[in-house]
């Protein structure tokens, strides 16, 4: 091995030796300690052996002071005795302080043995503890050779003063650090002994004012409850929102947590604190929802930002102290929202825990299960709290850091497919309400909203290919299904609304081809019902795109149907609702209204369609064949109404072929122009001055009034008109609450807080959960009836329908 070069050595004396000289400051400190522990026990010994041998010492007393019982048994002897050694001091000093001294001696002798004992003893099973501690773990051997290294310093430095004064005179000047060595280790225990005194005085004054008003108030007993009254509510609310006070909001909290568990039977919450009267309960409530979350944020020293980010909170210097508050407030503001049946109450929390949403960036499984519970309420049947649920998620997904996107879209989603299995007249504004909302939380980043309508419609396509690979009832009833249909609605609409990001473009072509192949999976007239919705999804998606897609042969099949050649049988079946069915029973095919109905949205669809293209320079190719089947459905039909219809669709045809053909006639550019020929008539296209868009308007209007006279029971259903019909005031409808919620201030939730936890409103013990809406209480039939052939005659349940045999799909 060779020589060590100067810097290694500098290094070790610098860095290495910094090190073991913090560890032997450390294990000094602390033998030390122990050293005057075993000091202070020996001397309790020694004076414990003192005081029990001067018991053992007979008294001496007077003769004067015997009675006769110790006269006789000979104490006038110790007396005597003591009196002539007392006479005979003088001859024999000598001797008698040989004795003394003797005496003295040997007492300091027995005394000093037992000391050395009980060292011996304690050294031994000191001994013996470190032995099996250094055996069960090697940093004790490492603290024990450190303890014997100071040792050895320390004897080594007395050993030089006694040996060598100058040379230690030398050190004393020279190096200080070496000689007090362990002395600066009692320093900072005693200034760390005084900081902690001084916190626990400032902590001390703190709690002071709020104890003062607690036992004004209310004196606390051991075993008893205390009854918190409104004046200790005052008390903590002042504190909390002047100083932001943690004293303050412990108690706070402590009370908010009773309430939120009030009348909880599922759960034996033991408090030491008693809400008996709803004015403490509204007082409580009502700060701690609208101030909690502007004093976790003085809290946290994050007030003074204009906005607060999920970085900054979870950077705080301050979390470790907030944290236990700040989960206790979460927590508790979850079971409420569980517990909640009151509307206006529910409405109310959502919108003020809305703000405290950032305060969840810490706290991953918080985040979870607040999104669980409020897609609960964004599924549930009252309409205020599912716009105040919706927001929340809203918010959710644009606060927190990822996944919190992810989960919210895929939340959000997942919720709106449970909602859809089932359609009735009650359930169908629900499910365009829950629609709009999955329309505009897919809005909020393209990215993401890619990576699950991507899924979505891989599934619905997986579905699909299923079904026409195995031709089973099974297989087609897992797409002729509410649930099937609605989602690739849904996905239509989705893709529409945000058609100017180029990011949701790629998915066009495959829910294109999801949708025609659902409309030519069962082609028969029982199943008009659901091509007619499918037709719908794919008119509003080529329009927001801007893309072509193949509508008129799948409308014109629908009017070469036999039965539109016949003359309709009256009274054969009443008229069903077609937005409220995917098929239709048999003897309904046959029935006036049913075919009537038929050929007023098949006319009304192809004019829509037709219209899409009206100024378009290639309009005459495009309208040629729907043009000749309509020329031949006029002859061969026998129903004067549908003859009228079709004629005036032919006529309207006609007439923009005319016009388009004059106004290409006087172009100056080629077909192999992109550019020109996609601004051919663009400014007549966005005024509707084509003959075809001035026709298809009306068909509109008409159709619009015909659903109003079809509904007996006035029950408005909202659509997505800009995505059906193109009719803008139904979308301004559903956009409005949205909207309206938005532009709530501070004043107006104040009171929708006040009228909320308002009067008696204070939960009742023994109020069980709220039941999740959207639940069918009724069971629907098994798969083998709705598939029977005996239920022809019957009137069709909504989740279950009968597909058509062999003669039906030849017909």
């Amino acid at each position: 091995m060779g020589k060590v070069k100067k810097g290694v050595k500098k290094f070790q004396k610098k860095i290495a030796g910094g090190g073991v000289h913090k560890k032997k400051k450390l294990h000094f400190r602390r033998d030390k300690a122990e050293a005057a522990k075993a000091a202070e026990v020996q001397e309790q010994s020694v004076a414990a052996q003192r005081k029990k041998s001067d018991r053992a010492k007979p008294a001496k007393r007077a003769p004067a002071e015997l009675n006769v019982d110790d006269f006789l048994n000979g104490g006038f002897m110790s007396v005597e005795a003591q009196q002539d050694q007392l006479s005979d001091s003088g001859d024999s000093e000598g001797e008698a302080g040989d004795d003394a001294a003797t005496v003295d001696s040997d007492a300091e002798q027995d005394a000093h043995d037992m000391t050395i004992a009980a060292a011996d003893a304690g050294s031994a099973s000191e001994s013996d503890d470190d032995d099996a501690d250094i055996e069960a773990d090697p940093m004790r051997a490492q603290n024990k050779q450190y303890k014997t290294e100071i040792a050895s310093h320390q004897a080594q430095l007395e050993s030089l003063r006694e040996q060598d004064p100058e040379f230690y005179e030398y050190l004393q000047q020279t190096d200080q650090e070496l000689l007090k060595f362990g002395q600066d280790d009692d320093d900072e225990e005693e200034e760390g002994t005084m900081e902690d005194a001084s916190e626990d005085e400032q902590e001390a004054t703190m709690r002071s004012p709020i104890e003062g008003a607690e036992e004004q108030e209310q004196p606390s007993t051991s075993g008893q409850q205390k009854h918190v009254s409104r004046a200790m509510v005052e008390a903590w609310c002042n504190a909390a929102k002047a100083n932001a006070s943690p004293a303050a909001m412990h108690k706070l909290l402590q009370a908010y947590r009773l309430a939120c568990h009030y009348g909880d039977t599922e759960e034996q919450v033991h408090e030491t604190m008693k809400i008996s009267s709803s004015a403490v309960f509204n007082k409580l409530m009502l700060f701690v929802l609208k101030e909690g979350n502007h004093i976790f944020l003085r809290m946290l020293s994050l007030d003074e930002l204009t906005t607060v980010t999920a970085r900054d909170v979870q950077r705080s210097k301050r979390m470790k102290k907030v944290e236990g508050l700040l989960k206790s407030f979460l927590g508790n503001s979850l079971h409420l929202l569980g517990q909640m049946t009151d509307s206006a109450m529910l409405s109310f929390t959502l919108r003020r825990l809305r703000a405290s949403v950032i305060l969840l960036a810490p706290f991953v499984k918080l985040q979870r299960k607040f999104l669980r519970q409020v897609l609960t309420i964004f599924g549930g049947a009252d309409k205020a709290p599912r716009l105040q649920a919706l927001l929340f998620i809203r918010h959710m997904a644009a606060m927190l850091p990822p996944p919190a996107l992810e989960l919210a879209l895929k939340g959000v989603y997942r919720s709106f497919v449970q909602n859809a299995k089932f359609v009735n007249a009650a359930s169908v504004p629900h499910i365009h309400f829950m629609a709009s909302c999955v329309v505009e939380m897919f809005g909020l980043d393209m990215a993401a909203s890619y990576q699950q309508a991507f899924t979505g419609i891989r599934q619905l396509a997986v579905l699909l290919r299923g079904a026409l690979a195995m031709r089973t009832k099974d297989a087609f009833r897992e797409v002729y299904c509410w649930q099937t249909v609605n989602c690739l609605e849904l996905w239509a609409k989705v893709l529409a609304a945000h058609a100017d990001k180029q990011e949701l473009r790629p998915l066009v072509y495959p829910l294109t081809q999801v949708l025609l192949g659902t409309v030519r999976l069962v082609p028969t007239p029982r199943y008009f019902p659901l091509r007619l919705r499918c037709i719908r999804a794919l008119l509003g998606l080529g329009k927001a795109v801007g893309q072509f897609i193949p509508l008129s042969p799948l409308l014109l099949e629908m009017l070469q149907w036999g039965e539109l050649s016949k003359r309709p049988q009256a009274g054969a079946g009443g008229m069903p609702d077609l937005a409220l069915q995917l098929r239709v029973s048999k003897n309904a095919l046959r029935s006036p209204a049913f075919q009537e109905e038929v050929v007023s949205q098949v006319i009304e669809l192809l004019a829509e369609h037709l219209s899409q293209w009206s100024c378009s320079i290639a309009f005459p190719e495009l309208a040629h064949l729907p043009l000749l089947h309509l020329r031949k459905f006029g002859k061969q039909c026998k129903v004067e109404r549908f003859r009228t219809s079709s004629r005036a669709l032919a006529d309207a045809l006609e007439r923009n072929m005319a016009f388009i053909s004059q106004r290409r006639q006087q172009v100056d550019f080629s077909p192999k122009d992109t550019a020109q020929v996609n601004t051919f008539l663009q400014t007549e296209s966005a005024a509707k001055q084509a003959p075809l868009q001035k026709y298809a308007l009306v068909l509109r209007e008409k159709a619009v009034q015909r659903r109003a006279m079809q509904s007996s029971d006035e029950l408005s259903v909202p659509r997505k008109a800009s995505l059906i019909d193109g009719a803008s005031d139904s979308e301004e409808e559903e956009q409005a609450p949205m909207k309206q919620s938005e532009r709530e201030n501070d004043a107006q939730e104040a009171d929708e807080g006040q009228a909320a936890f308002e009067g008696s409103l204070l939960p009742a013990k023994g109020k069980g959960k709220r039941k999740a809406a959207g639940k069918q209480s009724s069971k629907s039939r098994p798969a083998a009836d709705a598939l029977s052939a005996g239920d022809d005659d019957q009137e069709d349940v909504l989740q279950d329908y009968e597909l058509s045999d062999d003669s039906d799909m030849e017909d």
